[in-house]
C-alpha cells in the first residue's frame, strides 16, 4: 500500500485509514468482550498525537479535557504545555504529575477536582482508576512508565490517556477486582504519526505499567495517575449550645435524680463521678437556664442532675 507524507510529517491516506479501521475493529472487539464482564466503562475522547517530542504529557492533558462528561473542552496542545510548565513542581520532568494536574484545573476545571494518585502498588492504583472512572466517567491521565517512548531518548516519560477499563467485579462495591482489559490512547514512535488506540489485557497492561524511576522525585517507586474524584471539603464547626429546659426541682430531687442515674449508668466506675456517692443537698444552689453560658458555680451532683434529667431552673443565672 502506497502512502504519502505531508510537509508536517503526518502520514496520510491509506495508512491512516488502515490505522483507523484497525482501531475501530479493536474497539468493537473490546466492547464485545466487555459485554460478558460484570463491570466496564468507556468514555469518549478526541485522540491527539504529541506535537513535539516531549509533549506526551501535554497531548494526554489535551485528550483528557475533550472527554469531560459535561462536554468536550478543547484546548491547543501548546497552551496545555505552557500551563504545565508554569505549574511544574519538579524541574527534572518535561511534564510532572503536579504540573499536568494544575494545568487541567486551570484550563478546564472539572466538576470536582483533579488529583494526583501516587501509590507503591500497581493494583491499588488501578483500582482507584476503575473506581473513579465508573463513578464519574472522566478519562484518566496515566504515567505508563518513565522510559523513552520515541526517538528522543532524553525524554523519559510516557503519559497515556485511559478511556476504557473492564474488571470482573464492580470496583465501587468490591475492594478487590481483577483487571481484565484497559483501553487507552498511546503515542506513536515517530513524531507526526497518528495516535494509537490500544486495547490490552490486564496482564499486558501490568507488564508495561511501571513505577517512577526518576530521581530525585516525590513519586519515586510509585505508580502514578491523575484522576478526577469529587471534592471532599471539610468544615470544623462549634458544638451546638446545650439547651437546658424543664420544671424547677428541689435540692433533694436534684440529688436523688443524680444518684439514680449514677447507678443506672454505672458512673461510679468513672473517676469523675465517684464523688456522687456521698452527696448531700446544699443550702444554696445556683442553676442556669439556656441563657446562662456557664455552670461552673453549680455543684457537680446538680450539674449532672440537670444534664441527665433536664431539670432546671429559674431564669437567666438565678440563685434559688
Amino acid at each position: 500500500m502506497k502512502t504519502t507524507t505531508t510537509n508536517t510529517g503526518m502520514k496520510t491516506s491509506g495508512e491512516m485509514i488502515w490505522r483507523q479501521a484497525l482501531g475501530l475493529a479493536g474497539f468493537l472487539l473490546l466492547v464485545t468482550l466487555a459485554a460478558s464482564a460484570s463491570s466496564s466503562v468507556f468514555v469518549t475522547v478526541t485522540d491527539h498525537s504529541e506535537e513535539a517530542l516531549t509533549w506526551c504529557g501535554a497531548a494526554t492533558g489535551q485528550m483528557v479535557m475533550t472527554g469531560y462528561p459535561a462536554g468536550a473542552c478543547t484546548k491547543d496542545q501548546a497552551d496545555v504545555d505552557a500551563s504545565i510548565q508554569s505549574h511544574k513542581v519538579e524541574s527534572n520532568w518535561d511534564t510532572d504529575p503536579a504540573g499536568l494536574r494544575d494545568a487541567m484545573m486551570e484550563l478546564c476545571p472539572p466538576s470536582g477536582h483533579w488529583v494526583v494518585f501516587a501509590q507503591p502498588d500497581a493494583a491499588s492504583l488501578m483500582h482507584s482508576v476503575a473506581y473513579w472512572m465508573n463513578t464519574n466517567h472522566y478519562p484518566v491521565a496515566a504515567l505508563l512508565n518513565t522510559a523513552a517512548h520515541n526517538s528522543y531518548a532524553p525524554h523519559q516519560e510516557h503519559w497515556v490517556t485511559i478511556k476504557g477499563i473492564v474488571t470482573d467485579l464492580d470496583p465501587r462495591t468490591n475492594p478487590t477486582v481483577t483487571l481484565q482489559y484497559v483501553f487507552f490512547v498511546d503515542q506513536p514512535v515517530t513524531l507526526g504519526d497518528p495516535p494509537i488506540d490500544r486495547f490490552v489485557s490486564g496482564a499486558t497492561w501490568y507488564g508495561e505499567f511501571a513505577a517512577v524511576t526518576k530521581s530525585p522525585s516525590a513519586y519515586q517507586s510509585k505508580f502514578v495517575a491523575v484522576i478526577e474524584p469529587p471534592p471532599s471539603p471539610g468544615r470544623a464547626v462549634a458544638a451546638g449550645k446545650l439547651l437546658v429546659t424543664g420544671r424547677v426541682i428541689s435540692r433533694a430531687e436534684a440529688v436523688r435524680f443524680a444518684r439514680e442515674w449514677v447507678e443506672k449508668l454505672k458512673l461510679r466506675e468513672v473517676e469523675t463521678f465517684r464523688e456522687f456517692a456521698g452527696t448531700k443537698p446544699l443550702e444554696r444552689i445556683v442553676l442556669a437556664n439556656s441563657r446562662c453560658s456557664s455552670l461552673s458555680s453549680v455543684p457537680p451532683e446538680l450539674t449532672a442532675a440537670a444534664r441527665l434529667k433536664g431539670g432546671v431552673i429559674g431564669s437567666d443565672c438565678e440563685r434559688l
